[in-house]
């Protein structure tokens, strides 16, 4: 599929999610991006990587992380699958067996440069400033 294509299959899914009584919390995933908003995400369409990879690619486009983003410097973890003994981060690779129904994904952006003084944390409710050192998020 293309991105083009892998867009508007989001687009309509995402227009009709509200309507479809199929996409209650028992056959969704629940995601937190790096932001601190939370969706259901249903697992029957975002089961497979290139379709998630492609719906952050879109809801960070012109908000603050879209860089990040773009050049993947994020993680995604998994509380309930560590419990299964299936690590905390979640790669590209065992993204099928390591996200499941039920499960609890959320996003941290890997930060690699210095927040200078004034700049505040861009996450959602954040009122802390950056720490001084690099490498080393506010929240």
């Amino acid at each position: 599929m293309t991105n083009l294509q892998i867009y508007n299959l989001l687009y309509q899914r995402q227009t009709s999610l509200v309507r479809e009584p199929s996409a209650s919390l028992g056959d969704s995933f629940k995601f937190t991006d790096a932001l601190g908003r939370s969706n259901n995400l249903p697992y029957e369409v975002f089961r497979y990587w290139t379709v998630f990879e492609s719906y952050l690619k879109c809801t960070f486009e012109g908000l603050p992380g879209e860089e990040t983003i773009q050049s993947k410097h994020y993680h995604l973890l998994n509380a309930k699958a560590a419990e299964r003994g299936l690590g905390p981060i979640i790669s590209k690779h065992r993204w099928g067996k390591q996200v499941f129904t039920g499960a609890n994904v959320a996003m941290s952006m890997i930060i690699t440069t210095k927040i200078g003084s004034g700049q505040i944390c861009q996450q959602t409710g954040c009122d802390g400033l950056g720490e001084d050192s690099t490498d080393v998020p506010c929240w």
